[in-house]
């Protein structure tokens, strides 16, 4: 559903700059979008490859090793270009959330390297610099998420869903959205299906690499 790069405010350029030494084929798309009240510059790929492999903390790497996980992040292109642009001052998100809310990861970048990260699907881990690996922190998030859900939701059976859902595994894959994106933006931020939504119809930038 979701699986973007974002950077506060509007880094067009920025993030153009970076493209070239990121990726390779394929389409860059890049598009400035109005989320709440802030600006975001979101860029994600069409077939593109990345340059390189993106460089994961070794504790993490050697965590996705040995439970035979799947990759950190389901597309290598985002996290290497989160890398090049966070190296040029701005700190950086990656997102990537599966359709239905079933799993969704987080990676923030800052200085050229994760700075923090978090993953809920068929395993579930974090890693923050100074403790190492945990579960991800969503205390007061998943206790507030039925009811944010429940507001948003547009007719009954959605609210019913999210009541039935509110202590199950994709309530807290949705609390990781719902924990970045509100730090993004300083506000809760609007269901994922929604910014999906965002992210279609705007105008969007499209370069071959």
């Amino acid at each position: 559903m979701i699986l973007a790069l974002f950077v506060e405010g509007d880094h067009r350029d920025l993030v153009y700059r970076c493209l070239a030494a990121a990726w390779s084929g394929g389409t860059a798309c890049e598009a400035v979008v109005r989320v709440g009240s802030k600006w975001l510059t979101v860029a994600w790929a069409e077939g593109c490859r990345p340059k390189r492999a993106p460089r994961w903390p070794e504790v993490l790497d050697t965590w996705r090793e040995f439970h035979s996980a799947e990759a950190l992040f389901p597309a290598d292109q985002i996290p290497v270009l989160a890398e090049e642009v966070s190296s040029l001052g701005h700190e950086t998100l990656t997102l990537a959330v599966a359709a239905g809310v079933s799993a969704a990861t987080v990676g923030w970048y800052q200085k050229g390297a994760l700075a923090e990260y978090e993953h809920v699907g068929q395993e579930t881990v974090a890693w923050y610099p100074q403790e190492g690996l945990e579960r991800p922190r969503l205390d007061g998030v998943i206790e507030s998420l039925a009811g944010f859900g429940a507001w948003q939701a547009d007719d009954a059976a959605e609210k019913a869903t999210y009541e039935r859902v509110a202590s199950g595994l994709k309530v807290e894959a949705a609390g990781v959205y719902q924990k970045a994106l509100k730090r993004l933006l300083d506000e809760d931020p609007p269901p994922p299906d929604k910014l999906a939504g965002l992210l279609a119809h705007a105008a969007t930038a499209r370069w071959r690499l």
